[in-house]
Parts: C-alpha cells; structure tokens; sequence
C-alpha cells in the first residue's frame, strides 16, 4: 500500500478544520498504482492480512504501535519489502532477500544455538575424549576442542524451520506441504547468493518458495504488531494466495522425488 498523505489532529479538538498539520517522514514508498481498487486490498484472493476492518486495535493504538515496530525492525521490513520497491529486480535476488529476511527475524526473535550451553559442553567433551583416546597428535585435539566449543550455533535449515515452525496453523500446513523446506530454501539461497552452488529449486519454484516465505515473515511481524498471535495466523491459513502457494510447493516436492527415484 502507498501512503499519500497523513494528517494530525489534536484530539480534543471540536472543529477538524483548525489545527491539522501534515505529517512527513522518511520513507521509500512502492511505485504508484492508478488502478489499484479497495477489491484489489481487501478481498478473498489478495495477500492482505490484516485491515481496520479486521484489526482487534483501533487506529489511535494501531499506528504508534506500526511505526515501533517499523524502528525495531527495520532492516527485517527492507529486505522483505525490497522487491516490491524495485519490480525489476530479478528473481534470484528477490529470493535472496526475502530469504535473508526471514534469517534476520529468526536471529531476532529466536534463539541462534543449536543447543543449550550444558548440552553443547557435554558434547564438545564426549567428542575431545575419544579424540584424545586415539592415536592424533595433541595440537590437533586441541584446535578440534577450540573450534568445537565456539561451533553451538544453529544450521541456517533449522533456523528457518523453527521459523515456520513458530507461526501455529501457518507452519503446521507449510511443513506438511514440505517437511524439508529448511533444507530446500537454504540450498536455493546459497545457489542465489554463491555462483556454482547447487541449486535444488528451478527459478519457478524458488518464486514459490520466496512467497511462502514472506507469508512466514509477516506473520510473526503482524503477531508482534497486534501482540496476538491468532489473527494472523487464521487469516493467512484462509488466504487464497497462501494456499495457491502451498500447492506450488507440494507441486515441486512431488517432482523432485520422482526425478530422483
């Protein structure tokens, strides 16, 4: 949506036509679009989430609360939201930045270790001891046990798993539709962003990937704005659009398994 013009009133103020003022602020806005309607915003098929008409928060509550979460998580919004801003943007780069948008909001919002502080010591030491057990030189032992006990940190898949894994109902039909899409989405991001790579997604099902994305990353970001979770979610679980790109996935899922086999 393209904001236009945003004007102030103070509140106790009887007559509307004293006192107004203009607001401005630093922003980047979408391309204008002339033939934009109120159907093309708010109806069943379009990817809209959350409107005054459905928001359990007025506007005089709403809108403090957006530009928040907009200062909080600014780097989280321009990522997401870059393609839209450069339409011409390729594909690839596209997906790179959704995806490093969710990554983001991840490293936020959840915890980055792939296990806890106790677990993590218990495991660098099962490993030192057989190491120092066999017949390997002690300097090699103790480089392994030096970057063992600074290696806790959470793989990229998993980070996106627990991601989706967090949005309820939203999670629970992306992960049915792809148990793996951790691995899948961070293979396809490596092979956007490191030349040669392999590349497990097609460019067609990396856009749908991408999508699924972004439903993920407004999820949380619209539970953090409203501060409830279920709105958001059962919205997106009706949304057309969210199930059109499931479809996709399962689509791509399915042949890649018989191209394997």
């Amino acid at each position: 949506m393209r904001l236009t013009s945003l004007r102030l009133l103070p509140a106790d103020l009887d007559d509307p036509r004293i006192g107004s003022c203009e607001a401005f602020f630093a922003a980047v806005q979408p391309p204008a679009s002339p033939n934009r309607t109120f159907s093309d915003v708010d109806n069943y098929s379009s990817p809209t989430i959350l409107s005054m008409r459905t928001s359990s928060l007025g506007l005089e509550a709403l809108i403090p609360r957006w530009f928040d979460l907009w200062t909080t998580r600014r780097d989280v919004l321009t990522l997401l939201l870059a393609p839209l801003y450069a339409p011409f943007m390729f594909g690839e780069h596209g997906f790179a930045s959704t995806f490093q948008s969710a990554e983001l909001l991840h490293d936020d919002v959840l915890t980055t270790r792939d296990v806890s502080k106790p677990e993590h010591k218990h495991r660098v030491n099962e490993i030192v001891r057989v190491l120092e057990a066999g017949d390997i030189d002690p300097a090699a032992v103790e480089w392994a046990s030096r970057v063992l006990t600074s290696r806790n940190d959470k793989p990229l898949a998993r980070r996106i798993e627990d991601l989706i894994a967090a949005t309820g109902p939203v999670g629970e039909a992306i992960l049915d539709a792809d148990p793996g899409i951790g691995g899948s989405s961070a293979a396809a991001r490596a092979g956007v962003s490191h030349g040669g790579a392999a590349k497990v997604l097609n460019p067609t099902d990396r856009y749908w990937y991408g999508q699924v994305l972004r439903w993920v990353v407004r999820v949380h970001l619209l539970t953090e704005l409203l501060g409830d979770a279920t709105d958001a979610q059962h919205v997106v679980v009706e949304r057309k659009a969210f199930r059109r790109a499931l479809n996709e996935v399962r689509a791509s899922v399915a042949r890649r398994e018989a191209e394997a086999t």
